[in-house]
């Protein structure tokens, strides 16, 4: 049976947890009517709907790669310059056109004139119903009605101003930006090589004095992790809120070492797997603050998983996983090289690509670590590298770089190891 064909219990009632600003959000006036679109015979002269025949596009088209156009598997590099006769021995990759016209010319078929007029908060129904799917296959969330916002929705749906969210010592920066202006402070709680730690959330939250704190203890997190530390972190959560359940989940093949969702909000995105240029992912939020994704976005995005088909898709994000693990290799290989390296933990590729490794650096100098980090920086960037300011990605700590591997040329990420170890030598000597 498919997943999302289970027979599976809805979601507990948890509007409890809601914010002040969730709750005060009333339903759009216009787009409460949008339900009746759809239904047949219907007529409508409610919305100021533009006709489709003054669109300036009459049809648009793309040539898209098949699904298999990577290999699904790395291989042991025989030299030191294999990446780079794979490179230049690698032929012209075969495509297949696809084209949107202005008007259907049969029952079902996607057109211009549906995909870039006023729709649903919700998307395209094709292009929902593909992400259903692949949420339920590959995520499985554990009930039947799902939500999967992105990050700073659920911040508001589900916290006051003032109030706090946890994170790992080490997150990503935009999610803690997205908090600040509503003063939702991040409470980092210590992690290892798995993520987060599931005892020293515990003694967060057990040791929580608000009126010390100055905020109630949270009830939001915001993290990433495999399955294993998942459980162990759900256990915990469960010890300070018993009001969830979770699913048991039977995961198979290629998916089977992909962390399945659980109760967790996801924020699944087509920036990694397609290309972030698309401005499109899926979640469900108030209409009011969320309108509906770009129309062309949607159009090319339904042609290209009709043409590849759910295991088309799999197959293609095979294929980009085996990508970002030669390329993470590389750049490993490359500060081994430069330096007495110890890999404490290396960086998982996946579905979702963690494009960054951090370097850790001591100085045996006085000043704050933070003016250290940022001198060093500095040093780099006059040098021509760029790296990522470490407390960019901490919720408190400084004295990291995060180096991304997945972009630049093998030889310029080489060239920029290299000068990144003649900065850092010269650095700790002045």
């Amino acid at each position: 049976m498919s997943p999302i064909d289970e027979k599976l219990p809805e979601s507990i009632d948890l509007t409890h947890h809601l914010s002040a600003f969730s709750r005060a959000r009333p339903l759009s006036p216009l787009k409460g009517l949008q339900k009746y679109w759809g239904k047949p015979g219907i007529i409508s002269l409610a919305g100021g709907l533009p006709s489709p025949d003054v669109f300036p596009f009459s049809s648009v088209g793309a040539d898209i790669l098949l699904p298999n156009a990577f290999p699904s598997q790395t291989e042991p590099s025989k030299t030191p310059l294999s990446w780079l006769w794979n490179i230049f021995s690698s032929g012209k990759p075969k495509t297949v056109a696809i084209e949107i016209p202005r008007h259907a010319s049969t029952p079902g078929q996607l057109d211009l004139a549906t995909v870039l007029q006023y729709s649903m908060a919700s998307g395209q129904p094709k292009l929902l119903d593909f992400a259903r799917e692949l949420t339920g296959k590959v995520f499985r969330p554990g009930y039947s009605d799902w939500t999967c916002p992105g990050t700073c929705r659920p911040v508001l749906t589900l916290c006051n101003p003032g109030e706090g969210v946890l994170t790992s010592t080490w997150t990503y920066p935009s999610a803690l930006a997205c908090m600040l202006p509503y003063n939702i402070k991040a409470v980092p709680v210590d992690m290892d090589g798995q993520g987060m730690r599931a005892d020293a959330l515990r003694e967060v939250l057990a040791n929580w004095d608000a009126k010390a704190r100055g905020m109630p203890r949270p009830h939001v997190m915001y993290t990433t992790m495999a399955l294993g530390r998942k459980k162990e972190i759900y256990d915990v959560c469960v010890e300070f809120a018993r009001n969830e359940r979770k699913g048991e989940l039977d995961l198979q093949a290629y998916i089977d070492h992909l962390a399945p969702s659980y109760l967790r909000y996801a924020a699944d995105t087509f920036s990694k797997t397609i290309a972030p240029g698309c401005r499109m992912g899926w979640f469900t939020q108030a209409e009011t603050s969320t309108q509906a994704p770009c129309g062309f976005s949607q159009a090319l995005i339904i042609s290209l998983v009709e043409q590849w088909g759910f295991d088309g898709f799999l197959r293609w994000t095979q294929g980009l996983q085996t990508q970002y693990t030669v390329r993470r290799d590389f750049i490993i290989d490359c500060l081994a090289d430069e330096f007495d390296l110890r890999v404490g933990v290396v960086a998982n590729s996946g579905v979702d690509c963690f494009t960054g490794c951090d370097v850790y650096t001591a100085y045996p100098k006085v000043n704050p670590r933070k003016e250290l980090e940022w001198d060093l920086w500095v040093e780099l960037a006059e040098a021509g590298v760029l790296f990522g300011p470490g407390q960019m990605f901490a919720a408190t700590a400084t004295g990291h770089f995060r180096v991304s591997f997945s972009n630049a040329e093998f030889n310029t990420m080489k060239k920029a190891i290299s000068i990144f170890a003649r900065v850092i030598v010269k650095f700790f000597r002045a």
